[in-house]
């Protein structure tokens, strides 16, 4: 983009002095029959600025049809987030709940199985109380006491 405005500017740096002269010797009367040429150029560069605002006009419109749509396109891509978000929330809730009845049964369980071992460990003893009695009793009948 530089090498290309260099080029130019450089065109124009030559062409420009000549206008000048052109120019001010139309003004002074010198070369009368450039007077035309000159009314000419300056219709042309009349033309050329309305030609040019017109497309800053429908440029300036283009971009605000452009705004438009980015600010639709960023609205509806607000509510699919919002959307998503919710439906992530709500999961996590749901997760969140099962992961607590989950839990609340497992205390339930450990609590159980704590009774049961409290139970057997009883019963472990009783039957330990009453394999001393059948040993005792079996020496006993063999005369062993």
């Amino acid at each position: 983009m530089g090498l290309i405005q260099y080029l130019l500017r450089r065109r124009f740096e030559k062409k420009i002095p000549e206008k000048i002269m052109n120019t001010k010797q139309v003004a002074e009367g010198k070369e009368p029959e450039k007077a035309g040429d000159t009314n000419k150029m300056i219709n042309e560069v009349q033309n050329l600025l309305k030609d040019t605002n017109e497309r800053i006009d429908r440029v300036q419109s283009l971009v605000g049809q452009l705004g438009s749509v980015v600010d639709s396109s960023q609205k509806s891509i607000e509510e699919k987030v919002h959307t998503e978000g919710v439906k992530i929330y709500r999961n996590v809730q749901a997760v969140l709940a099962e992961m607590e009845k989950k839990m609340a049964t497992q205390e339930k369980l450990e609590r159980e199985v704590q009774s049961l071992r409290n139970y057997l460990k009883g019963l472990m003893g009783i039957s330990a109380i009453t394999m001393i009695i059948l040993v005792i009793y079996v020496l006993f009948s063999m005369g062993v006491f």
